[in-house]
């Protein structure tokens, strides 16, 4: 068994509609498969039915700070701006700093992940 010292993810099909799973990659066995945790053991990541495959994962985060007030601009199909306040900024274990919003349903992301994203301001500026 070899430990995953750069970090890796398994991904894993959702249901109904619903995001899938995602498990980091804990060690490798000796044929290279990935291992993630089961019950009570490591297993092959392949062990369930719905595993899509592996995929190098972001740095983990270790911290979250506030927005600090700061706004995510969307452009909206008329040319218009919509904005959101970010919720929060990520810290990462490389140092990197990501900034997070919510939509409307309640889920967390990063502004830049959506296509129609503009640019991040802050209204003291």
């Amino acid at each position: 068994m070899i430990p995953a010292t750069t970090p890796y993810e398994a991904h894993y099909a959702g249901r109904d509609g619903m995001p899938g799973a995602i498990k980091p990659v804990i060690a490798w066995d000796d044929d290279g498969h990935p291992l993630v945790a089961g019950e009570h053991r490591l297993v092959r990541a392949d062990t369930w039915r719905n595993y899509e495959g592996i995929h190098e994962a972001k740095s983990p985060v270790i911290a979250a700070i506030p927005g600090g007030g700061f706004i995510a601009h969307y452009r909206q199909d008329d040319g218009t701006l919509m904005a959101c306040p970010l919720v929060c900024w990520l810290v990462r274990a490389d140092g990197s700093i990501e900034p997070q919003d919510v939509d409307d349903s309640g889920w967390c992301d990063g502004p830049a992940e959506s296509s129609n994203f503009s640019h991040i301001s802050h209204p003291a500026s």
